[in-house]
């Protein structure tokens, strides 16, 4: 058994009004925090760990003892299931926290002079100096915030002399686990981050009564899904089509041998998808394809963890195209950077899509393209994979109607429903802008 990784977050209730993210954090223990939130206006807030282990034993340990902030007894409960940003999963791997370290200060960096410059880049929840040390620390209430700064202050004439870095989060003190309940033994390909309890959102937060303990389906944190049984006409795109939940690292499709191997970025995307095929089946041209669990994928190599860290996809976006560019010329000019698996062209909105079935392919062209005459005018930039959009509802209008006269079963007469391929988003792909 093993935490369901889409449970990251944590409702609190009966919050007292004024009370602030230093002092709500201030009792927050169990790992890394992803991100906090306060809705004021509702006397709630919501606190998102990096992993699922974390929120459940943070929850457990919440919930068997009194916690009080302002004379308020705070009320504990899951919040909705999140997917982590696959940026987030990257830098953390890379020691990212939601805490700015600085080094090398001097009694002119004041507490008012930190809170100042770090709030450029997102709320700050504490700030610690210590003057002896010449360090100080700038807790922020996200990853996400974290990052900018560290990225950004080293550019900034003000900090030249400073060390800027990651500290530790001071959340990120362990809870004794109840022997009771189980997370999961493996540790991830990023080092030792256990990404059986990374947060991944099979069921995009639709099910909110969903147990948080689920079947460990994939122990060993594989990233490569099988696909057996193709159709003969079966294309990259049809397969692109029926898979969700996840960014896509590549896509081998072997037509002489009808099978096909989808390696996702997440290993919990690829574990959501593995479960859902196995409960509702999975249909590609009408045909029921066999799914299952490919040649051992784990390791991230550095290329493609730095691509997914700047945002890289599958998709290639262009901006501010003209009446040169058609579908043939998209495919003549960026096949030579790899397989090209589906183009879109928006006229309308002069942009369009390539979309590779490989994220390195992707890299290449984005890396090279502007160097032909032809593309120099125009924006290029990553797109959404939409193999990462929540896996389509289109069961739920038709599921809700049978039980309600009785008769859960599918259309077909059976209990089997299937993930059936279309090319419903291939055309929506300006939205990902």
């Amino acid at each position: 058994m093993m935490i369901n990784p889409s449970y990251r977050t944590i409702y609190v209730g009966n919050l007292a009004p004024g009370t602030t993210y230093e002092e709500l954090l201030n009792h927050i223990r169990g790992g890394i925090i992803d991100n906090v939130k306060i809705i004021e206006d509702k006397n709630c807030a919501f606190i998102t760990f990096v992993e699922a282990s974390a929120a459940a034993s943070f929850q457990q340990d919440a919930n068997s003892k009194r916690i009080v902030v302002k004379d308020n007894e705070l009320k504990f409960n899951w919040g909705k299931p999140s997917q982590i940003s696959p940026n987030i999963l990257v830098a953390v791997n890379n020691q990212a926290t939601r805490t700015v370290y600085i080094g090398n200060i001097d009694e002119t960096v004041t507490e008012s002079f930190l809170q100042e410059e770090l709030s450029k880049f997102g709320i700050v929840e504490s700030i610690k100096i210590l003057p002896e040390k010449h360090i100080a620390f700038v807790y922020m209430t996200s990853v996400s915030a974290a990052i900018k700064a560290v990225q950004t202050l080293p550019n900034d004439s003000k900090w030249a002399n400073r060390r800027v870095n990651y500290g530790k989060d001071r959340c990120a003190v362990p809870i004794k686990p109840n022997p009771n309940m189980m997370y999961g033994n493996g540790y991830s390909q990023y080092g030792s981050l256990n990404y059986q309890a990374l947060g991944f959102d099979m069921f995009n937060g639709q099910n909110s009564q969903m147990s948080p303990i689920m079947i460990n389906s994939n122990p060993t944190n594989n990233r490569t899904i099988f696909l057996g049984n193709l159709h003969p006409e079966t294309t990259a795109k049809d397969i692109c089509d029926v898979v969700r939940g996840g960014i896509l690292q590549d896509v081998k499709y072997k037509p002489d041998k009808a099978i096909a191997f989808v390696t996702f970025i997440d290993p919990n995307a690829a574990t959501a998808f593995y479960n859902r095929a196995q409960s509702e089946g999975l249909s590609i041209k009408k045909r029921m394809v066999k799914v299952g669990w490919g040649k051992m994928s784990t390791q991230l190599n550095q290329q493609v963890a730095k691509a997914v860290q700047n945002n890289a996809s599958r998709n290639v976006y262009l901006g501010n195209i003209n009446e040169t560019i058609t579908e043939e010329k998209l495919k003549q000019d960026f096949s030579e950077y790899g397989e090209v698996e589906l183009i879109n062209i928006v006229p309308d909105k002069n942009i369009a899509f390539v979309n590779f079935t490989d994220i390195l392919s992707a890299v290449k062209a984005v890396e090279g393209i502007q160097n032909k005459e032809d593309y120099k005018t125009f924006k290029v930039g990553y797109g959404k994979d939409r193999c990462g959009n929540p896996p389509r509802e289109r069961f739920k209008k038709n599921n809700d109607n049978r039980m309600s006269n009785g008769t859960p079963t599918s259309s077909n007469g059976n209990n089997q429903q299937s993930i059936n391929g279309d090319n419903s988003n291939t055309n929506n792909q300006s939205k990902f802008l």
